[in-house]
Parts: C-alpha cells; sequence; structure tokens
C-alpha cells in the first residue's frame, strides 16, 4: 500500500521499522551481562547501522507517518516477537 503512496511514504516506513529495531536492540542491551563485551559491541554496531539507515531514508525524503500506523507496526511487532519467544 505504501509503494502506491510513492518514495515519501516508503522512506517513512523505512524510518519507523528502524527506529523500533534501535528500541529493540536496546532491549537486548538491557539484559545482556555487563561483562559481555563482545555482544554488547556487536549489538551497538547493529544499532549505529539502523540509525544510518533511517537517516539516510530521512535525507531521501521519508514523510513522517500519522500517528495510528508507528503504533500498529510497534503491536505488529510485539505480537511476532511473542510468537518468536513461545516457540
Amino acid at each position: 500500500m505504501a509503494g502506491l503512496r510513492g518514495d515519501g511514504w516508503n522512506l517513512g516506513f523505512v524510518v519507523e521499522t528502524e527506529r523500533q529495531v534501535e528500541a529493540h536492540l536496546d532491549e537486548h542491551l538491557e539484559s545482556l551481562p555487563a561483562a559481555d563485551t563482545r555482544s554488547r559491541e556487536i549489538i551497538r554496531v547493529m544499532k549505529d547501522d539502523e540509525a544510518r539507515h533511517a537517516e539516510h531514508a530521512e535525507h531521501a525524503g521519508a514523510r513522517t507517518l500519522p500517528p495510528p500506523i508507528p503504533q500498529a507496526m510497534a503491536l505488529a511487532s510485539k505480537l511476532m516477537k511473542l510468537v518468536a519467544y513461545r516457540l
């Protein structure tokens, strides 16, 4: 559906997806033992990559998604994580 609305909307979804992935990676950082510096560094690099992708999409003309869309994306993400953790 976003594809039919144009590049700005597509890029808006990219930005929101990357922001939500960053938040998920923050959850992982919080749950890792402080001594696990190797895993922490890997996740930090991943988080930096996600932030850079979002920034590039913003500079390329991403539109800001209206409020119900980011919330719906977050809810879908939570559902997918719940299912993945239960399997």
